[in-house]
């Protein structure tokens, strides 16, 4: 190697090294980086406090999902059982039934308070730091079991050949047992954990429906 290319290189090498020093530290990018949130809805950066109680949104537990427009069932229903019944009783008279049994239903819950102004409005899994610094555990609140007994009584009138007739009864929670499928799930309320109304018609109170049915 010619003495003129090794002053080249050592020109480069002097040239670089400033270059070098002059780039960031990781230590300061990570802070810049924690200092601001990119706003997923508008792009705006916006601050960040220090030492923020570490997320555990991503730890295990019981199955759950946030629904649109409100806070529902998890899906974590242990034990379920749906029994039923045909009875041809005689005289054209067929009597039936149904009974459901299943285990209270964990629900997702929330403090009701975003404490780390991330603007998620009402996501319940982000609300969950309370104001002592601890967090809420990920759907702690478990409903009641739900009792349910359908029955239906049917009666076939012949007409003439096979023209007939079935006239039906139904009722729905014969027993007019207390079903819930909501609950107040915000624990900053004073009624936190009481039920709440569901229309569903799985939770209403007992029902009578008539009915009839012409075969031919």
């Amino acid at each position: 190697m010619t003495a003129d290319v090794l002053k080249r290189a050592l020109r480069i090498s002097i040239v670089l090294c400033p270059v070098l020093l002059l780039t960031a530290p990781a230590a300061a990018q990570e802070a810049t980086v924690q200092g601001a949130i990119a706003d997923s809805t508008g792009g705006v950066l916006r601050p960040v406090g220090p030492d923020l109680v570490p997320d555990l949104g991503g730890e295990y537990g019981y199955a759950g999902t946030f629904v649109a427009g409100g806070f529902g069932m998890t899906g974590d229903q242990r034990h379920r059982a749906v029994p039923n019944g045909l009875w041809e009783v005689g005289r054209g008279v067929q009597l039936s039934g149904i009974y459901f049994f299943g285990s209270g239903m964990r629900y997702v819950t929330t403090t009701g308070v975003d404490r780390r102004n991330e603007g998620v409005g009402g996501a319940a899994p982000s609300l969950r730091l309370r104001a002592d610094g601890s967090i809420q555990p990920r759907n702690a609140l478990t409903g009641d079991a739900i009792h349910r007994i359908d029955m239906r009584i049917q009666k076939r009138f012949p007409i003439a050949g096979r023209v007939a007739i079935d006239g039906i009864a139904e009722v729905f929670n014969l027993f007019n047992h207390e079903n819930y499928g909501s609950y107040v799930v915000n624990e900053g309320s004073s009624e936190y954990g009481e039920p709440s109304f569901n229309p569903n018609v799985a939770y209403q109170p007992r029902m009578l429906q008539l009915g009839f049915r012409m075969t031919f």
